[in-house]
């Protein structure tokens, strides 16, 4: 290699030489930005029912610590899933698929959840979050998406 050889030349035959990646769907990437705004409204619902429940009883620090510890590896979970999905990962996709069965048993309870809670911005953040996750979970459903889950991709 010559000594004088600009450095961008290196990354160009580095680059050339790798195969090109097929790009996310335009549909899969879609729905994963619905599953990251709804989890980011999730979040941000945790945090205002931590400081409206939780603060005004002092509860102990070693309390309030281990459910801002849950709700980072949650977050933790849910970032390495979407990145999953994004990249194809069958794992991510019944990952999701999973997750999704296990939520729609407790329906019953989210009902009841919506139905006690007091203001009108909170409901509609939650009807929000479940208008999301159902359009994200179609997305991903449909055989588009299906196919790039599922299809054979270059090593």
């Amino acid at each position: 290699m010559d000594p004088y050889e600009t450095p961008a030349s290196a990354l160009t035959a580095i680059r050339s030489a790798q195969p090109d990646k097929p790009a996310t769907p335009k549909l899969v990437r879609n729905a994963v930005i619905l599953l990251v705004v709804e989890s980011i409204m999730e979040i941000f619902e945790t945090i205002v029912v931590l400081i409206q429940k939780i603060a005004p009883r002092s509860l102990p620090l070693i309390s309030v610590l281990s459910l801002v510890v849950t709700v980072a590896l949650l977050a933790c979970l849910a970032f390495f899933m979407y990145r999953g999905l994004l990249r194809g990962s069958k794992w991510a996709h019944r990952l999701y698929f999973i997750l999704w069965a296990v939520n729609l048993t407790m329906i019953g309870k989210y009902i009841t959840y919506y139905g006690s809670l007091p203001l009108m911005w909170e409901k509609a953040m939650y009807l929000l979050r479940w208008i999301l996750a159902p359009t994200a979970t179609v997305m991903l459903l449909l055989p588009t998406s299906w196919r790039w889950f599922y299809k054979k991709k270059p090593v």
